[in-house]
């Protein structure tokens, strides 16, 4: 699977977006990021685990906890050059 399709498969399940969301706000532990939803801590794993190979977020783990946080720009400029594809010329009749 090329890096544009683990971008938008890691995006397209709404739980993740929503972890994407409170990512921005900073760095929080597995147990952090469950607490304002229903799902467990085991599931927020699991999402992490889709979204960081994606690219999307970046995590660091000690001997007790798991941090996640976003990786912000790193991770849009290389989906943005995807999306947009290579260069064309404007037509001359364009205006």
């Amino acid at each position: 699977m090329d890096g544009l399709s683990t971008i938008f498969l890691a995006l397209a399940d709404p739980s993740r977006r929503a972890l994407m969301e409170q990512l921005q706000k900073g760095e929080a532990t597995v147990t952090e990021l469950a607490a304002p939803h229903t799902i467990s801590v085991l599931f927020i794993s699991r999402h992490l685990n889709v979204l960081e190979p994606a690219g999307l977020i970046t995590e660091t783990s000690s001997a007790r906890w798991r941090r996640a946080g976003h990786s912000g720009e790193k991770s849009l400029p290389p989906m943005q050059k995807k999306i947009q594809g290579p260069a064309r010329p404007v037509p001359a009749d364009v205006t």
